[in-house]
């Protein structure tokens, strides 16, 4: 059984949840994981996908918007790469406009 434990930004009051799950389609259906799908943000960008990001600080479950231009940390995972995700995709930072 994994973990998924929810990211709340620092400027979020509340206490974050903490789930376990099974499958994929198991962590999609949680609820506070389901309603990133659910709604396109405020101001218009459409969900893209779910995906994961690894990296020395953990594994972490993203919510990506306007093909991956936008995205979000939806929580941190445990024992992510056992097999269970293996068909998200993986995120990667998309490069630096020159604007930036």
């Amino acid at each position: 059984m994994a973990t998924i434990l929810q990211h709340l930004p620092g400027f979020v009051d509340g206490t974050p949840e903490q789930a376990t799950f099974d499958t994929l389609e198991e962590l999609l259906a949680l609820p506070f994981v389901a309603e990133w799908r659910a709604h396109a943000q405020p101001w218009g960008n459409a969900f893209y996908r779910y995906s994961l990001s690894q990296d020395v600080a953990g594994a972490f479950l993203m919510a990506e918007f306007d093909k991956g231009a936008e995205w979000y940390v939806i929580g941190t995972l445990t024992d992510a790469v056992d097999g269970r995700l293996t068909s998200l995709p993986r995120w990667e930072e998309p490069p630096e406009s020159p604007d930036d």
